[in-house]
C-alpha cells in the first residue's frame, strides 16, 4: 500500500489529539480534585460511586431522623416528670385532707390548689416538640387536651380528648407515632396513653388522670375526708403509671443514643468510600500529567521528522 504525504500527517494528528487528551484528563483532575468527572473515565467505579451517594442521603436523614426522635424523647421524659411532680403534689393534698383534723376553710384551700393542679396539667399534656404535640399520638397537629368544662365557681369538671366523640376503642390506632431510623427500621416514639388514659386497675379509660384529680377536687371541696382518704392510694397508682411511661421513654432514648452512635460510624465509612471512588491521587495524577505532557511534546517533535522532505526542499 503507497504511504502519502496526507497519511502521515493525519495519522500524526491523530496521535498527537489522543496525547493531548490523555493530558487534559490528568489536568481535568487535578484542578478538579475529582479523578472520576464524567461516566466513561470509570463506568464500574461510575456506578458504585452513584450507590455510595444514594446510600448517604438515605443515611443522612435517617440520621436526621434519629436526632429528631431523640430531641422528641428527651421532650417527653422532661414533660412525664413535670406530670410526676403534678401528681406527687396532688398526693400530698390528699394525705394532707385526710387527716381529719383540717377544717372546711384548709380542705376547701386544698381544693383550689388542686383545682390549679389540674390546669397545669392540661399545660403538661399538652407539650409540644418543635411545634408537634408529643401525647396526642399521631394527632400531632393541634393540642390534644381542652377543658372544656366548668362549674359556677370557675373550677375545672371536664377535660376532652381530641374530641367529644373520642372513641377509647381509637387509642391503639391514635397512639402511633414512628420514625423510621433505618431502612425497614422503625421506633414509636408516642406516649402518654399511660399516663393518661390509664386507670388504676391498669385498664383503658380516657382522661383517667384527669378524672381521678377532678374527683379528689370535688370530695375536698364538700368536705369528705373518706373519700380523700380512699383516694391516695389510687393516686398511687397514678403515679407508677408515669414512671413506667418514663422508664419505656427511657429505654427509647438508649436506643436512639445507639443508633446514633452507628449511623455517625456508618456515615464516616461511607463517605471514606466515597472519597475513595472518587478523590484524585494528586501524586498520582501529577506523575501522569508529567509523563503525558513528555508524550505530547515528544509526538510533537518526532511528528516534524516523520514527514519526507518535499522536492522543494532538496531545490533550496
Amino acid at each position: 500500500m503507497r504511504v502519502t504525504t496526507k497519511m502521515l500527517t493525519q495519522s500524526l494528528i491523530n496521535n498527537v489529539n489522543v496525547n493531548l487528551q490523555n493530558m487534559e484528563e490528568y489536568q481535568n483532575q487535578l484542578s478538579s480534585g475529582k479523578r472520576i468527572t464524567k461516566p466513561s473515565d470509570d463506568p464500574i467505579a461510575t456506578a458504585q460511586l452513584l450507590s455510595t451517594k444514594s446510600a448517604i442521603k438515605a443515611q443522612e436523614q435517617y440520621h436526621r431522623n434519629m436526632e429528631d426522635a431523640t430531641g422528641w424523647l428527651n421532650t417527653t421524659d422532661g414533660a412525664l416528670d413535670e406530670a410526676n411532680e403534678v401528681l406527687q403534689r396532688t398526693r400530698e393534698l390528699a394525705v394532707a385532707g385526710a387527716t381529719g383534723t383540717l377544717p372546711e376553710e384548709s380542705l376547701g384551700a386544698l381544693a383550689d390548689e388542686l383545682d390549679n393542679l389540674i390546669g397545669e396539667m392540661v399545660q403538661v399534656a399538652n407539650t409540644n416538640y418543635a411545634g408537634r404535640f408529643i401525647f396526642g399520638g399521631g394527632k400531632t397537629g393541634t393540642p390534644p387536651f381542652e377543658i372544656t368544662g366548668k362549674d359556677s365557681d370557675g373550677n375545672v369538671t371536664q377535660v376532652q380528648f381530641i374530641s367529644t366523640t373520642f372513641d377509647e376503642s381509637l387509642l391503639d390506632e391514635t397512639y402511633q407515632q414512628k420514625i423510621e431510623i433505618e431502612s425497614g427500621v422503625t421506633i414509636d416514639v408516642s406516649n402518654g396513653r399511660t399516663t393518661f388514659h390509664t386507670d388504676t386497675s391498669g385498664d383503658d379509660d380516657i382522661n383517667a388522670v384527669f378524672e381521678k384529680m377532678i374527683e379528689l377536687r370535688t370530695a375536698l371541696d364538700a368536705g369528705d375526708q373518706d373519700v380523700v382518704s380512699s383516694l391516695i392510694d389510687d393516686f398511687d397508682k397514678l403515679i407508677d403509671n408515669v414512671l413506667s411511661e418514663r422508664a419505656v421513654v427511657g429505654a427509647k432514648t438508649k436506643r436512639m443514643e445507639s443508633a446514633l452512635e452507628r449511623s455517625a460510624s456508618y456515615e464516616i465509612d461511607l463517605t471514606t468510600l466515597l472519597s475513595k471512588l472518587e478523590d484524585v491521587d494528586y501524586a498520582e495524577a501529577s506523575i501522569g500529567f508529567n509523563t503525558q505532557q513528555t508524550v505530547y511534546e515528544s509526538s510533537l517533535a518526532v511528528g516534524a521528522k516523520i514527514i519526507q522532505p518535499s522536492l522543494i526542499d532538496f531545490l533550496k
